[in-house]
Order: structure tokens, then sequence, then C-alpha cells
């Protein structure tokens, strides 16, 4: 037996599953996540940060070939020694004054902004997403996103972050005239220490330049009289992003290829020591569900130069639990509460949460924080559930969920894009999983992975929907940048949990 590790803070997997030897008969990695997809079965609440600032109002957007030639006729664009532009130098700063920029929306896409900005009509109506009508240059040129921000008075003495939970398809990201770095891949967080760009109390201008995922294709036009397509074609290559947008047999080419920022941007701060990714496992000694060891791991990272003395704390349902600890100079740690070690992590009676139809969704909430001299660096709150899957059936190869040591019969429907423009209302996604719940179903397929709206996970939570994630494996095309394509796989879990292989 192989022993692969698929943990989830709140129950992507509450265990440690066992998996039968996996052999991989030829070079790439859509042989191995044939296996790793089918297991991704997710029930999955965030951990929240108590200081979050929301920054997605705000933003204007603009063609960055219309910058460039800005910048020519007004003598300052630059490129650095790498020939790539640098006009987020000047972008980014008080002194540039936009002229004939749209206002931007994000959450959401070019062709959003576009749309909402009645450059073009509605593309989901009639035959409004025919190239004649929005074109394809839409997704052949780079777009810049801007921003005017104050950083809160709170913020003062203190390590601050901004933070974007999604864009696509990369994006270079420049605050106050410096770059702070890369984003690339739709599903990788961007998290960068601005501390030494801003100043509490005063504005910071944020730049960001979206550039399109390299291969856009030749979209597949979708009408009445066609049967099959290419179905993503040579945007499947790329990898970690929303490889329908090329086109599909049930979908007409996106003309932006959903490229923008589609989810959240945030201002954050921290003191010395920052928490990140907070896990939660769960286990049960089947078939006994009257007892459940709950064991928390979390990431700190200290952001000094000197050696930060401190104490992790934690708290759920009365229970309370807490280890000091030292961290080195620049170093990130892994630290883990035992139930072997701490007795009270061993659960007495633990309300558990079961998919639909099978029993009441149970949540609890824990309080993680990080003190030094008794006072809090960083906290999080992450809600779990406590529950219990496996998926083999003894002495066959067959596949077969049980929860909770029940098995399950899965009913469920396929899910793709969750919008076409990445107009993702809150109540309009609840109303479709509540129905997906009122169908007496209790799995929602995530074809493609093209859905990871934090919301999503969390109303699947919420009616006792699992999630079988296959993340972007589009038939047998392997990205070109599988380190790439890993990167994100990652990072598209650890918010919801985390993944060892």
């Amino acid at each position: 037996m192989k022993t692969l590790y698929y943990y989830q803070p709140h129950t992507l997997f509450n265990r440690v599953l066992r998996l039968p030897q996996i052999t991989i008969q030829r070079k790439g990695i859509l042989s191995l996540f044939t296996t790793l997809t089918m297991l991704l079965l997710s029930l999955s609440v965030q951990g929240q940060t108590s200081n979050k600032i929301l920054i997605n109002t705000g933003w204007e957007m603009q063609d960055a070939a219309i910058i460039s030639k800005e910048g020519i006729k007004a003598g300052w664009e630059m490129e650095n020694a790498a020939k790539v532009p640098q006009e987020g130098k000047v972008i980014s700063t008080t002194k540039y004054k936009p002229s004939g920029w749209y206002k931007a929306t994000v959450p959401g896409t070019v062709l959003t902004t576009l749309v909402n900005n009645g450059v073009y009509p509605e593309p989901l109506y009639g035959e409004n997403n025919r190239p004649e009508v929005i074109p394809e240059y839409l997704c052949h040129t780079d777009w810049w996103y801007r921003n005017e921000v104050m950083i809160p008075d709170s913020y003062k003495n203190k390590t601050i972050w901004l933070n974007f939970d999604g864009i696509n398809y990369s994006a270079d990201v420049w605050i106050n005239g410096r770059r702070v770095g890369p984003i690339k891949g739709a599903f990788i967080r961007g998290n960068f220490d601005i501390t030494p760009f801003v100043k509490p109390g005063q504005t910071a201008i944020i730049a960001v330049r979206i550039s399109p995922q390299p291969n856009t294709g030749v979209p597949f036009e979708h009408i009445m009289g066609t049967v099959g397509g290419p179905c993503g074609g040579v945007g499947r290559l790329d990898g970690p992003t929303f490889g329908c947008s090329n086109g599909w047999d049930w979908l007409s080419g996106i003309r932006d290829r959903n490229s923008g920022i589609w989810q959240d941007v945030f201002l954050s701060a921290t003191g010395h020591v920052l928490m990140k990714d907070p896990l939660i496992t769960s286990d049960l000694p089947l078939p006994h569900t009257d007892i459940a060891s709950v064991t928390v791991q979390t990431t700190v990272q200290n952001t000094t130069g000197k050696v930060q003395k401190g104490i992790i704390k934690g708290s759920f349902d009365n229970i309370k639990f807490e280890k000091k600890v030292e961290i080195a100079p620049w170093r990130t740690l892994t630290f883990t509460f035992d139930p072997k070690d701490f007795a009270q992590l061993n659960i007495k009676n633990p309300k558990l949460w079961w998919p639909n139809g099978l029993g009441e969704q149970n949540l609890y909430s824990m309080h993680l924080s990080f003190e030094i001299d008794g006072k809090v660096s960083d906290e999080k709150e992450v809600t779990f559930g406590i529950r219990e899957v496996s998926y083999d059936i003894p002495g066959s190869d067959n596949l077969g969920l049980t929860v909770n040591g029940v098995r399950i019969f899965c009913k469920g429907g396929n899910w793709g894009l969750d919008e076409a423009l990445k107009r993702i209302d809150p109540k309009r996604l609840e109303a479709q999983i509540r129905m997906h719940k009122d169908a007496n179903f209790n799995m929602i397929r995530l074809w493609g992975g093209q859905a990871a709206s934090k919301i999503l996970y969390d109303l699947c939570d919420k009616y006792g929907i699992m999630i079988w994630d296959e993340f972007w494996q589009f038939n047998a095309a392997d990205p070109l940048d599988q380190d790439l394509y890993m990167a994100n796989v990652r990072d598209k879990i650890l918010p919801i949990g985390g993944i060892k292989l």
C-alpha cells in the first residue's frame, strides 16, 4: 500500500487516506490526478483574518497598449534590463493622473468591466457574444488596474500585507512606484509585504498589470448546428486557468478568456509573526462515533531578522490549548497539537458533519492566535466540521465512499463555470446550492476545477454538499508548466485546507 496524505482543515479529508499503489504509465501529471481528483470531496470553510480590509472598490482599468502609447508620448515609457515594460513605476504614483480609464469591477473580469461601462453589450444575451460584436482583441492585450487606498492608522508599527485571492492569468503588482512581485495562475494567491513602501494614515497607489493566458487559441463558436468542438484547444496547455473560456462543446469562446482580478483584494496587518493556513483534522475510531480525536496544525512565519518567542493559543467549544514556541529569524515553521499530547482534543460525543440526507451539517468555530508578550501578533477564525471519509472497499479496487462509517450513494450535478464573467452573486449562488440540497443531491462535480470562490465552499458546508474537484484536468492535455500547475493545486487547497503528497 502506498500512502498519499490529503489533508483539509475542515473536512476536505479529515483523515489520512491509504490509496492503492499508483502506477504512472506515461510522463505527465494527469494520470496521477485522475486518481487524486476522485478523492477531493470537499467540505471546506476558510480561516479568516480579523483585521482584513477589503479594497474591491475604487479600481480603474485601461488597455496596456494605450498606456504604452501614452508613456511614449509623455516621455516616461521605459523598460528594465530584461526588456520588460515598467509603466507600473509611473502609474503607481500620485504624479500619474489617469484619464479615460474605465471604472473597474473587482472581483470580475476585463469583459465584466467593459460590459458594465457600456463598451460592449451583455454577452450572454442573444448573439452578443459573436466575435464581430465583442472582439478577440480583449485576450491579446494586457490590462492595467489602478487604485488609491488609505492605509489605516491602526496598522502603525505592524507588518502590512497586500493580498490577492485570485487573478487571471498573470499579474505584475506595483505600489507607490515599487514593484512588489508577480502572480501567475488563476488559482494561486498573491500575498505581499508592503510595509517598506507605505505609511499608515497615508494614501497608497496600487497598479496591477494583468496578462491573459499565453495560449489563447482560436475560440470555438457554439451555434445551434454545431456538434462537438475542439473543447478548449491549446488553451488547456496553460493549466491553472479557465480552460473552457476558449470554447467547449457547450460554450462559445469568452473573448477576454476571463482575464482580470476575479477574486477579492484586501489589506491586512500582523505583528512580527504571521499565522498561515491552519489545518484541522479529525479521526473517528469507527465503527464508534462517540469520540473524535482532533489534530490542529498551523504554520507560523517570522517576518523579522530577530528570534521571536511566543505562544500559540487555540480554543473552540469550551476547549482550550496552547504551546510556547520559538522561531528563528525569517523562518517559517509548522506546529502541531496532537490529541496524544493534548488530551482535551479528544472530543466526547462530537457533533458530526453529515452529507445531505444522512444527518445534520454540524460545524465548529475555532479561534487561533499567536501572542508575543501578551499581545496578539496574528489570529485566525476557522470553521470546521468533524467527519471521517474513506473511499476504499476492503478487498476491492472499486471506488466506494464512506462518511462516518456509512456507505454513501453519490448523487450530484455537474458544475462548470460558476458564471461566464465571474459575476458571482452570493444570493444567486446560495439559491443554486440550496436547490442541490432540495433535489436530494449530496455532491457537486467541479468540472475542470473552474470554480474556487470561498462562498461556494462555505455554502456546500452549510447544505451538506461534498465537492469532487477535478482541478484543470482537461482531457488528455498535460500542462506545459507542471511546476506552475502543482503550485496552483496546492494553493487552491491551502485556504480551505492543506495538501501533502
